[in-house]
């Protein structure tokens, strides 16, 4: 299975794994699904340390380069096909990062790991 991690699951997988649902733990740690970390989730996680809403131990390129090669989380490059495919979604979130989060899933036909409720409001396969 082909995974996209929301922002936050890729923080708590890292530095809070307390805090993943159970739901979630076995397909995280299955070694055959392969993981996805957006770089609108990379953008985001830089936004959040310098508003200080997310305090890390490293910069966030630290961060994010250190916990993809431990983690095998491969990183997913924003296309101009994902931004296409914003406009045939409904409204349902209005947080631009997880749009853009959702028409990656759409466009490449990934499930996107959240515990977001209105993801599911998608046609996309969620795990929550």
């Amino acid at each position: 299975m082909n995974l996209l991690l929301d922002t936050h699951i890729v923080v708590w997988m890292l530095l809070e794994p307390r805090r993943l649902p159970a739901s979630i733990m076995p397909v995280l740690a299955d070694p055959t699904n392969v993981r996805f970390l957006s770089i609108v989730s990379m953008w985001e996680l830089q936004l959040k340390v310098n508003i200080g809403k997310l305090s890390l131990s490293m910069s966030v390129e630290q961060f994010v380069t250190t916990h993809c090669v431990l983690n095998n989380i491969q990183s997913l490059p924003i296309l101009e096909e994902h931004i296409w495919t914003l406009a045939h979604l409904p409204l349902h979130h209005r947080d631009p990062f997880d749009r853009l989060l959702i028409a990656q899933a759409v466009h490449e036909n990934l499930t996107l790991v959240t515990v977001d409720p209105l993801f599911t409001q998608y046609i996309i396969n969620v795990i929550n």
